[in-house]
Order: C-alpha cells, then structure tokens, then sequence
C-alpha cells in the first residue's frame, strides 16, 4: 500500500497501526492486536517490514529489470517523468550523484555499472547545454 498515497489514505493508516501493535505485541507490551489477527495476516503474506533491505534490493531490481525491458523495446533510455519508471530513474540519478559526492547513498558500483550496461545518461543535461 503506498504510504501517502491519497487514493489509499485510510488503508495506508490502517497498515501502519497493523505494524506498529505487531512489534509492541512481539516486544510483550500491551497491543490491541492478537495472534490470531497476526497469524490471519501472515496467511495474506501481509508484509510486516517493507523497508527491510532485502526489499528494497528486491524493488530495486524489479524497477532495473523494468527499464532493461523497457531498453530493449524502445532502444533508448528516455523515459516519461511522469511515470514509475521515469520517477526510479530520478532518483537514481539523484543517489548517483550523492554517490559520486561521497554523500551518503543507496547507490552502489554494482549498480551504477548495472545501469551504466543499459547505456542510461547519468546527466542529460549535459546533452543539452552542447
């Protein structure tokens, strides 16, 4: 469910709280949620931690397989800002540079050269001002 997202407001809200009794529950704090409710939850494999490093290298790599595919369709790399993919390639170009800068970053070599293989423009507005 997308934090903030409005169509999802109350959902969003709703899994939070989900998340936040299940950790006072398992530190043995009082909660308003039972084990019963946590367990009907695992059999919707609802998911507990989604910021949890391995999902974010699994939703990383489901959006650069998404762009190889799109690479290959369209034989460039310009992508509409306007959509997911366009929105993940912002960002990536944004932890690039922060990379670069010694900043601190999700971006790794193994990345950058991942995405550096697809021919992507790390700064297109280095093309534009030629």
């Amino acid at each position: 469910v997308p934090a903030g997202h409005y169509k999802y407001e109350k959902l969003s809200g709703w899994v939070r709280v989900q998340r936040k009794e299940r950790k006072k529950f398992r530190e043995g704090r009082q909660a308003s949620i039972s084990e019963e409710r946590i367990k009907k939850l695992d059999e919707l494999d609802f998911e507990w931690a989604p910021l949890s490093q391995e999902n974010k290298d699994e939703a990383w790599n489901e959006r650069f397989e998404e762009f190889a595919v799109f690479r290959a369709k369209y034989g460039d790399a310009i992508v509409k800002k306007n959509t997911r993919l366009g929105s993940w390639l912002r960002l990536q170009r944004a932890e690039y540079r922060k990379w670069k800068e010694g900043k601190h970053s999700s971006m790794t070599d193994e990345r950058a050269q991942k995405i550096d293989n697809l021919g992507f423009d790390w700064d297109p507005t280095d093309r534009l001002s030629m």
